[in-house]
């Protein structure tokens, strides 16, 4: 059902007679309005009221202008003028209007009560508050929808950026974030369940403050992935979002684009790398494969693709050598080079190109090489990029531009270079800062 024709409606009423007067009224208003659908809610004390307010948003409250703070308590006049105030104070989950209903007389209840645009007072025994209910819901129904168009049409923030995890991916980017007056704090206002978040300003290279929220999904996975970054996008419509991190490098002398421990991948483009169908081998041939690899491919917009493509072709030389220049500074760098050996040192190419996503963690070489074998164009491995792509690609209204970055900290192989994680993620976020101008224009 369409928002715009959903109704939320609460009752506020003590005296169970009236509570069901009200309720068939409701009914039979709905009835010769087949386009609307009313969902009513009743609360017969302030502490129900209270309840039902909390869980959930309503369009229309009708309010007893006399009602008790609990359950077979005395009703006062004190207690409803108590809800309408909390309700005209408030900064969310406003009501589009509040309906006061009352058989006492006017002089009885004005010293408690003030009409405004948002809050009329009737009798209860007439239908004037029905006729009023018939020419308000008209009202309600375009500002609905003109409240989502708008909505889901404009951009709301500057930038978004996502991380699966906290200690290798959140906490270096976060970190690494050039914040002015190195000022961020956790933002108020995003869901409870999230609890590693931060907001805060940047200057970008153009000398725009920029808006930048930092929130880390606490969870991998493309079915994760695709949920919150949809939530988030939506909550939030960013111009720009980018996920960072770390994943995993394809490097083999065999590949066309291999990448080494510390390389930065730039998601040109994603795909799922275990899509496809599983069917039985064929006894006669020892050819044949029980698996039909058919991925559905997912890239970054087409103006996006030129602006990086054009940069890469004149500043890649630049960024590798700027992407070097970090990791030289990056306070565990000795640590890395140590644990990679004495025959390496931690990488600093740029590649923009394809990245695999599956929704496991591959830590086995034999199912490296099957992967490999089935896209070898690719550069590298995660658990998330498909889904951030999909996402975008598949919502509607204003889409951000999204950008998929990630530094190369492992091969799949077993061999974890964990001193190399956070220094990938930090790098990450630094590449992401180069190209942004390229993103937000």
């Amino acid at each position: 059902m369409s928002l715009s024709k959903r109704f939320n409606v609460l009752i506020v009423e003590d005296n169970v007679e009236k509570l069901e007067s009200i309720r068939n009224d409701l009914t039979k208003f709905n009835e010769t309005h087949e386009e609307l659908e009313l969902y009513i809610e009743e609360a017969q004390s302030y502490s129900e009221y209270t309840k039902a307010y909390e869980g959930c948003h309503f369009d229309i409250i009708i309010l007893d202008l006399s009602i008790p703070i609990e359950r077979n308590n005395d009703p006062a006049f004190m207690v409803s003028s108590t809800i309408y105030n909390a309700i005209k104070k408030s900064t969310s989950k406003k009501p589009f209007t509040i309906i006061g209903l009352t058989s006492y007389n006017k002089e009885d209840y004005e010293e408690h009560f003030c009409e405004d645009h948002m809050f009329k007072i009737f009798n209860y025994k007439e239908n004037e508050w029905l006729n009023y209910l018939n020419d308000v819901v008209g009202f309600i129904q375009l500002g609905k929808v003109s409240l989502k168009n708008y909505f889901d049409n404009s951009y709301h923030s500057d930038i978004l950026i996502v991380t699966a995890r906290k200690n290798n991916e959140f906490d270096p980017v976060v970190e690494a974030i050039p914040w002015v007056r190195d000022h961020h704090e956790e933002d108020p206002h995003l869901w409870k369940d999230k609890k590693y978040n931060c907001f805060g300003k940047i200057i970008d290279k153009n000398d725009k403050l920029l808006s930048v929220r930092v929130v880390c999904l606490g969870e991998m996975g493309l079915s994760s992935a695709a949920a919150l970054t949809s939530r988030l996008i939506n909550d939030y419509r960013p111009r720009v979002f980018a996920m960072l991190g770390m994943c995993c490098g394809l490097n083999e002398v065999d590949m066309p684009y291999p990448s080494s421990i510390g390389d930065i991948i730039v998601a040109r483009g994603t795909a799922c790398w275990d899509e496809g169908r599983y069917f039985e081998k064929n006894k006669e041939s020892d050819n044949s494969s029980p698996f039909y690899f058919s991925p559905k491919t997912r890239s970054i917009d087409d103006s996006s693709v030129k602006k990086i493509e054009s940069y890469l072709e004149s500043e890649w030389e630049s960024l590798v050598e700027k992407v070097s220049s970090f990791y030289k500074v990056f306070p565990e760098v000795d640590k890395i080079n140590e644990e990679l050996g004495s025959s390496h040192s931690i990488s600093s190419n740029v590649h923009f190109g394809l990245m695999l996503s599956g929704s496991a963690v591959i830590d086995n070489q034999k199912k490296i090489g099957e992967i490999k074998s089935r896209y070898s164009i690719a550069n590298g491995l995660d658990m998330e990029a498909h889904s951030v792509y999909t996402s975008i690609d598949l919502m509607a209204g204003a889409k951000p531009k999204g950008i998929v970055i990630k530094g190369v900290a492992d091969y799949g192989d077993g061999n974890k270079h964990k001193s190399a994680q956070k220094a990938a993620s930090a790098a990450s976020l630094f590449v992401f800062l180069e190209l942004l101008h390229l993103l937000s224009d």
